[in-house]
């Protein structure tokens, strides 16, 4: 008790000198995760704990292109020839070209004199789908919006429209669980961004026009990234120096690479859309067990004045990690805690900054640019 009483009025004195900044609670923190350990067993939990975000992380951005898949083989719907083989519907309907079957026209015939001959007069005008469109399912094993919905020929450009606002959403998501994050901590906003991809995730089942389709992806859009990258920077905060750039790409590599391997097989094995959105969507509601199994950030907390929260979670790791951090070192990290902090860190304060705004326009631009690329190549 003396040794401690002794170590806080050392602490005390050097603050009272100046000698102790706010902002060292940073590298004293650094200090704490030596003596806890860089990467012990708690740490290892962190990281295993990482791989069911990154595949909400992969549902989220890849799920749209596995129920919006567009069928190559499909022509206009004539309901007169329904009964007819497919084969044959298809040679009585759609018109021929150099390029093959023409998918958005048909022919303008009296179908029952067609029936009756099983041809189409030579001069017969061609107009385009006044049915709908019929899909032949062999490229794509299974019934999607597209098909089910009609989106080609001329309604095509629904489904780039709805990844667009898909964007958009992500856009106001990033700066709303942003600021959560900052506001109230990176767990409830851990949370807050997976329950807002499983809404728009199961929403979209119950969809059955353009705009409330366009909606849920939009709110789908808003959890894009933070889903994932929030509890993987609170992870990497946990992570010793020396592990860091190790785990950060390992993580990335191993959990979201993994997920985009198994995700179109996944898709191929239900063969459903509405299936797929429930399998992959509802087991997200697990992310309510958060608060109860992941750490708040130890340096949010401290940065907070919530000392006392900061200091269980590093007993917390002593605890699993079965090390101890030096009385010295954790009195440090507390007295540079309580010490007050004149520094603003909004949003607004990034763009007053004549170097840091130019590198978030570059940063900005640069990711908008390379999203645009991936979405004309898929």
């Amino acid at each position: 008790m003396e040794q401690k009483q002794l170590n806080g009025a050392n602490i005390n004195s050097k603050v009272a000198r100046g000698h102790l900044q706010p902002d060292e609670d940073t590298d004293t923190l650094e200090s704490i995760l030596q003596h806890v350990g860089e990467m012990g067993r708690y740490q290892i939990l962190l990281f295993l704990s990482m791989a069911p975000f990154a595949f909400v992380y992969c549902c989220v951005y890849f799920l749209q292109m596995f129920i919006t898949t567009t069928p190559q083989r499909h022509w206009c719907k004539v309901p007169q020839l329904q009964h007819l083989d497919m084969e044959l519907r298809r040679n009585l309907t759609a018109p021929l070209t150099p390029d093959g079957w023409d998918r958005c026209s048909m022919y303008d015939a009296n179908w029952t004199h067609v029936l009756i001959h099983l041809t189409v007069p030579p001069d017969t005008n061609i107009v385009p789908c006044k049915y709908g469109w019929e899909f032949e399912l062999g490229d794509i094993p299974y019934q999607t919006i597209v098909s089910e919905r009609g989106w080609v020929c001329e309604h095509a450009s629904n489904i780039p429209l709805a990844q667009s606002i898909f964007f958009v959403g992500s856009l106001f998501g990033g700066i709303f669980f942003g600021w959560m994050a900052d506001r109230y901590g990176r767990v409830p906003a851990i949370v807050g961004s997976n329950i807002m991809a499983m809404a728009g995730g199961i929403g979209t089942i119950y969809t059955s026009g353009l705009w409330d389709f366009i909606i849920c992806r939009f709110l789908v859009g808003t959890s894009f990234d933070s889903c994932f990258m929030i509890i993987y920077i609170l992870v990497l905060e946990y992570i010793g120096t020396s592990h860091r750039s190790l785990i950060a790409n390992t993580s990335l590599a191993l959990y979201y690479g993994g997920a985009s391997v198994v995700l179109p097989w996944i898709a191929i094995w239900i063969s459903d859309w509405r299936k797929l959105l429930w399998y992959t969507n509802l087991p997200i509601l697990l992310v309510v067990i958060v608060p109860f199994t992941i750490p708040e950030s130890a340096r949010w907390l401290s940065s907070r004045g919530q000392t006392i929260k900061a200091v269980k979670v590093m007993r917390r790791f002593e605890k699993v990690n079965g090390t101890k951090i030096p009385e010295d070192i954790l009195n440090r990290f507390i007295m540079s805690s309580n010490q007050p902090r004149n520094t603003d860190e909004s949003l607004i304060t990034v763009f007053r900054s004549a170097p840091l705004r130019k590198m978030v326009i570059i940063l900005m631009l640069a990711f908008t640019f390379s999203e645009l690329n991936i979405g004309q190549d898929v």
